[in-house]
């Protein structure tokens, strides 16, 4: 079946070592995202070594800026999980590869031609490959609102109600028109 855009799991990185560039956010060859929505996830994981939400898994470790000798945070995401319905044996087992993939962000990153790159949000095509290789099955859930807390609204119910009460105020529009009618 085909998986709408906006449920498709995805890694997203951020490095503070993009050369002399400074931070760069990496997301796979295929995602279309700008640095806006990138950032709404990172931002989200940066402080903390772990985070876990609804929608996402997020591990940083701090790292040196090679460039500068100051302090940065490199940023592993994994977005577009639903996490609710891991298994604690599964939810770890992901923590655990996304630890490990940590590890391989700033090498990875060091390989990559940064003089020329003007990009803020960067593809990145192991990001995909690595999404592809050593995770349990995992269930997919919308990330089109950004990061949610476990129990937080997807924000999608409003439309419902918005559309209810447009019916029922036509409703009553309808039967007072007829009402209208009828004694005029």
């Amino acid at each position: 079946t085909l998986v709408r855009e906006a449920e498709s799991k995805r890694a997203i990185a951020e490095t503070p070592n993009a050369g002399s560039r400074g931070h760069r956010f990496l997301v796979p060859p295929d995602c279309e995202w700008n640095d806006a929505r990138v950032a709404s996830f990172i931002r989200h994981g940066r402080a903390e070594g772990e985070r876990i939400g609804a929608n996402y898994i997020i591990m940083s470790r701090g790292v040196t800026q090679k460039s500068s000798g100051r302090a940065g945070r490199v940023v592993l995401a994994l977005v577009g999980v639903d996490t609710v319905k891991l298994s604690i044996e599964e939810r770890d087992q992901t923590v655990q590869r996304l630890r490990d993939l940590l590890g391989e962000i700033d090498p990875v990153a060091a390989r990559h031609p940064w003089a020329g790159e003007q990009r803020l949000v960067v593809p990145f095509p192991e990001l995909a490959a690595w999404l592809e290789r050593g995770f349990p099955p995992l269930g997919e859930s919308s990330w089109e609102h950004g990061p949610l807390e476990f129990g937080e609204p997807t924000g999608r119910g409003w439309r419902a109600w918005l559309i209810g009460l447009i019916l029922i105020g036509f409703t009553v529009f309808i039967a007072e028109l007829v009402r209208w009618l009828i004694v005029r």
